[in-house]
Formats: structure tokens, sequence, C-alpha cells
């Protein structure tokens, strides 16, 4: 029995089994990779990209920012032969 109750103490003092820090990591990631997703598919068109998560323009701005999204440059991208086609969902542009 000792050795069991060393082991709960073990486990207690780890901070990686908080469900409430890894649900709100998941969901923070997933938003995350979404908007991105959605955003370049419309061509970083915030205003069509708001409605087509169905949030407020003004929200989507603020995620962006918490996010740290930054717009990715088609020129620059078009160096990288086939990678914006990738991007956009076709095979060439």
């Amino acid at each position: 029995m000792n050795h069991c109750l060393t082991k709960m103490t073990k486990m207690d003092e780890r901070d990686d089994f908080d469900l409430q820090k890894i649900s709100r990591e998941a969901g923070e990631k997933a938003e995350k990779e979404l908007i991105q997703q959605v955003l370049l598919e419309t061509c970083w068109n915030r205003k069509r990209a708001a409605r087509l998560l169905h949030v407020n323009y003004e929200t989507l701005l603020l995620k962006i920012k918490k996010h740290r999204l930054n717009p990715i440059c088609p020129v620059v991208m078009s160096k990288f032969r086939g990678t914006h086609a990738i991007l956009y969902g076709r095979k060439e542009i």
C-alpha cells in the first residue's frame, strides 16, 4: 500500500493531468488552425472569412491578433513552385 501512496503523491505533483488546461489548449489550437485555413481559402478576405466562420468581423480581427496570424503574400509564395497551389486547393496556378 505504501507504494501506491508514493505513486499518488508523485501524480499529484504533476500538472500535465490538468484536463481543463488540456481542453483549453486543444480548443485554442483548433480555433487557430481553422481561422488560418479559412483565411488562406479566402485569400485573407477577412470580411468573407468572418461570414464563413459565423463570427463578427471585429471578433475575427481580435482572434487574428490573439493567435498572431499574418497574411502570406502569394507573390513570395510563388517562388516555391506549387506551394500556394496546394494552400488554395488547386493543382496548378
